[in-house]
């Protein structure tokens, strides 16, 4: 069954993206896509065409990153483990090392402390630098910044990295 988002362009013209293929349905060696992409159709048509907004299933368009199966179970209230690549958090986190984490859910949140989040669509493994209210400002320990993300984009922190 096929997933709507809905756009709303003009009162007088409905946008409906529908997500045609799963995720893991492209091939990557036959050049198609990649492993994380989703087939989308957008469907413009006047808003009376179309089913209304409340009448399709809330599906919101993301990228499908490398940390979504993670973000799933942190949501669901579950800790994964796993082994995060790359050198942007080298002297805290290593390439390939394990770190544990914890839903954030309605837990303290520290400057300093390295948690899964999402910065303006991206997903990260990353630091923690500033906070202001609600918002927080993350980065790699490398001194480049991502952004501002709002505390609902904050899925998990690190409670434990191990070798």
């Amino acid at each position: 069954m096929p997933h709507w988002k809905y756009l709303g362009i003009r009162p007088d013209i409905a946008c409906y993206i529908q997500f045609l293929s799963p995720l893991g349905q492209w091939n990557r060696s036959s050049g198609e896509g990649p492993d994380n992409a989703v087939s989308v159709h957008l469907d413009f048509a006047p808003s009376s065409v179309l089913p209304s907004r409340e009448a399709i299933e809330k599906v919101e368009l993301v990228h499908m990153g490398w940390a979504s199966h993670y973000i799933e179970k942190l949501q669901a209230g579950e800790r994964v483990t796993f082994r995060p690549r790359g050198n942007s958090m080298s002297g805290k986190v290593e390439n390939g090392q394990l770190v544990t984490l914890e839903p954030a859910g309605e837990k303290s949140i520290h400057v300093g402390d390295v948690v899964l989040c999402k910065v303006n669509g991206v997903q990260y493994l990353h630091l923690v630098k500033a906070i202001s209210g609600e918002r927080y400002q993350i980065g790699n320990n490398r001194g480049r910044i991502n952004g501002w993300t709002p505390r609902k984009n904050i899925f998990g922190i690190v409670i434990q990295i191990s070798a």
